[in-house]
């Protein structure tokens, strides 16, 4: 009786962590669009550049050409966010230079993709 017990107290705490870690995963995805669509119309207004910038513990949205403003978004622990380049480039008057795929891996190992579109940097989930 006393290994059941303690067998669903272990089940239970490994089941609350992993749902803890998955809830900060998703507000810092969640953080990361409104960010991103923040950024775009920011630049849009003001008719600046900017760049998207990432490395492994973090990404980073950068304002104006020199930078002005910089917004930095740690990653939760155990996810990664990799792709083709380090950065996304935002010329003045809307051009995206660098058209890509964002892939954030959480710690359980999933994927979440975001792909960049055209227009003014569309940010797409898949």
């Amino acid at each position: 009786m006393l290994g059941l017990i303690v067998a669903t107290a272990l089940l239970g705490v490994h089941l609350g962590h992993a749902l803890i870690v998955r809830r900060t995963e998703d507000q810092f995805l969640t953080t990361v669009e409104a960010e991103w669509a923040r950024f775009v119309q920011v630049l849009q207004v003001q008719n600046i550049a900017g760049q998207v910038n990432y490395a492994h513990a973090s990404v980073a949205f950068k304002y104006g050409v020199p930078v002005t403003q910089t917004v930095t978004l740690p990653l939760p622990a155990g996810m990664t966010v990799s792709s083709v380049t380090p950065w996304v480039d935002f010329r003045q008057g809307g051009e995206v230079r660098i058209l890509q795929t964002l892939t954030f891996t959480r710690a359980d190992g999933q994927q979440v993709k975001y792909s960049v579109g055209l227009d003014w940097g569309v940010l797409v989930r898949q």
